[in-house]
């Protein structure tokens, strides 16, 4: 099969930057399908299924007709076109599986994952060019797992290119189950022999994709209020994503390994809006819709979701998207700010209608549901640029003002300031945009309505789309909150500089009757200190609280209470640890996750090591420091903050006060 490479370009900020993909060419070539795993393969005969895959060489378009053609290894089912992912695989406990996978590569095929589950470790089956092999085992326990393959003998994490698409889901249903919920495998392309997460790099491409393809292109998915979406998502990509489901939280019903899975029982069910995967690991989740709209599933880290990823963006939207906007512009020219053209990669569009008997859907009764007897409480956010603070790159700030005052610019904090709301009594916010380019902010974890969810040409109230907050322009957001716990506000506009500048704060709301004290309830925002290359920087550029030298006083002889948010730009899994001067842990206990209460067999005290917060996540915990000493160097403690791998990016000072 002839190839050929094709050069493309992009603009980005007046340079084109070319890079070299692999295409085929010629009227012979193989055209590879995207699956969209509503469809199990095989044949099933009494309790056993017969599945005959093969694996070739094909062309893939996870960009469709936007971008280029490449020249991918898959699997596909005999008598069938090649797929990404590959074949789902679906059966009932108790089913024997017979599969006979042929092999048409050039190279040698090394496949995991033909297993009965639960397994202990890796069963490698190898394929010869040209031989077909026959694997038999038994389904094992229920649960979501996948199969991958590789033609150089890597590992998962370390596929590149050619071989990345080399794998599929397998899903065992408990028996009576009816397998009516959907399966979402994530993939990850790329040439590159380095893992570099923080930087996305414009001379070397990347695609994310779901069942085959990368936004806006995924499949857009559609849900019914009051009826529950089960879903099962597995990370076929060589690195880990923190999901996150705009507008509601999911339940998480079992994690695994792709080996084998834990399944929680309905008590141990935790809430959540964003989850994080490793690479490798799969999530079985269910969520209700309660409103109508327009929502969004996606990883939170930029670098996965950024339009940079795009092969063959339109010059208007690269140029909007990277170049500071004036006032002059209208909504039009701020495509870059539009979820369409401003996103990329690992997301999903969901529309929420109401069920209706005759099959035609309501728009979104966003009127109806926001009328309140209550008056609601009025503040103000204010965005303004703060000229070299993270020097010698401007940071982008948060003045707050309440009960129609005017903010004052001078008082913007870097991050936004933490607001206090409480449940059940309804708010309105005014963001006032002062900075010289288009944002929007997306209140993460509360549950509000569309329109307000801060998804510029995604959002609606079922009458009108929501709009970018332009320069020199206002924005009005209505909700109620629901519940009591910690959330985040945070740009929307997915580039890095936005995020890391500063546009983001934290939100505490308390039950009715409750005050804030920030002796013993303590914020801590993890975030970034400026757009800088951390490849090049001398340190890690983690602040907390916008500094490098925050210092935490927990009040002695009462519970305090600490609210972590991660809100970096692609430190997907910052693990924090409290401990004293020589080392020893402290005894914390968790007590919600990303603003619900965790359940109560969750809620145990244990030593403060390693707690994983990924971004897009926030957790509570509850500590109880003892009087201190007569010396009060001996009650002084630390907040360490590292990456998985272990390496320090901050620390903070901790120290107990009567």
């Amino acid at each position: 099969m002839p190839a050929r490479n094709a050069t493309v370009g992009l603009l980005v900020g007046g340079l084109v930057l070319g890079w070299t993909v692999s295409a085929i060419a010629g009227p012979e070539s193989r055209m590879i399908s995207v699956n969209d795993n509503r469809h199990a393969a095989g044949a099933l005969g009494g309790s056993t299924l017969t599945v005959r895959l093969y694996a070739d060489q094909g062309e893939w378009r996870p960009e469709e007709s936007d971008g280029p053609a490449l020249t991918v290894a898959a699997f596909g089912e005999e008598g069938a076109g090649l797929t990404i992912p590959g074949p789902l695989l679906r059966v009932s406990l108790g089913t024997h599986v017979v599969v006979q996978v042929r092999n048409g590569l050039v190279d040698r095929l090394d496949i995991h994952g033909f297993v009965t589950r639960p397994a202990d470790g890796e069963s490698v089956i190898s394929i010869a060019p040209g031989e077909t092999r026959e694997i038999r085992f038994d389904a094992g326990a229920p649960g979501t797992y996948h199969y991958w393959a590789t033609t150089r003998g890597a590992t998962l994490n370390t596929r590149r290119g050619a071989e990345s698409q080399l794998g599929g889901a397998f899903i065992v249903d408990p028996p009576g189950a009816v397998a009516a919920d959907r399966v979402f495998v994530m993939t990850e392309w790329d040439e590159t022999q380095q893992r570099v997460d923080e930087i996305v790099n414009p001379d070397v491409r990347r695609v994310f994709a779901i069942n085959g393809r990368s936004w806006p292109h995924t499949e857009r998915l559609d849900e019914r209020v009051g009826q529950e979406a089960r879903w099962h998502i597995v990370n076929l990509t060589q690195v880990g994503h923190p999901m996150h489901l705009h507008g509601f939280y999911f339940s998480v019903r079992g994690v695994g390994t792709g080996l084998r899975q834990t399944s929680y029982a309905p008590s141990d069910y935790r809430q959540v809006v964003t989850e994080g995967m490793t690479v490798g690991s799969t999530l079985k989740m269910a969520w209700t819709p309660e409103r109508t709209g327009n929502w969004l599933l996606h990883c939170h880290l930029i670098a996965h979701v950024t339009p940079a990823l795009r092969f063959w963006a339109s010059t208007s939207a690269e140029a909007s998207a990277d170049k500071p906007q004036t006032a002059e512009h209208n909504h039009g020219a701020h495509a870059g700010h539009d979820v369409m053209t401003g996103m990329a990669g690992l997301v999903m569009g969901i529309r929420v209608t109401e069920d209706r008997s005759d099959g035609a859907a309501l728009p979104a009764q966003h009127a109806a549901r926001t009328l309140t007897v209550r008056e609601p409480r009025k503040l103000t956010l204010a965005m303004h640029r703060r000229a070299g603070y993270w020097y010698p790159e401007d940071a982008y700030g948060f003045a707050f003002a309440k009960d129609g005052e005017t903010p004052d610019p001078r008082a913007a904090s870097v991050p936004g300031p933490v607001l206090v709301l409480k449940r059940n009594e309804p708010v309105e916010i005014t963001l006032v945009n002062e900075l010289p380019e288009a944002t929007a902010i997306h209140w993460q974890g509360i549950e509000l309505e569309s329109y307000y969810d801060g998804v510029p040409g995604w959002g609606s109230n079922g009458v009108s789309t929501t709009p970018p907050v332009v320069p020199g322009e206002r924005f009005v957001v209505r909700f109620t909150p629901p519940r009591a716990g910690t959330f985040i506000y945070h740009t929307h506009s997915h580039d890095t500089r936005q995020l890391a500048s500063g546009l983001y704060g934290a939100i505490v709301v308390l039950e009715p009757g409750e005050t804030f004290d920030p002796e013993r309830d303590h914020v801590l925002v993890l975030g970034m200190e400026g757009d800088k290359d951390t490849q090049r920087y001398e340190r890690f550029p983690v602040v907390v609280n916008g500094r490098r030298d925050t210092v935490l006083t927990l009040k002695a002889g009462v519970p305090n209470r600490l609210r972590f948010v991660n809100i970096t730009t692609n430190f997907g899994g910052l693990n924090v640890s409290l401990a004293t001067n020589n080392n020893q842990p402290i005894v914390w206990k968790p007590v919600a996750k990303d603003g619900a209460d965790l359940p109560l067999n969750q809620q145990v005290a244990r030593p403060a090591v390693r707690q994983t917060v990924s971004v897009g996540e926030t957790y509570d915990f509850v500590v109880d420091p003892p009087s201190p000493p007569a010396n009060p160097l001996a009650a002084a403690a630390w907040l360490d903050v590292k990456r998985g791998g272990g390496e320090w990016v901050q620390q903070v000072r901790v120290r107990v006060a009567p």
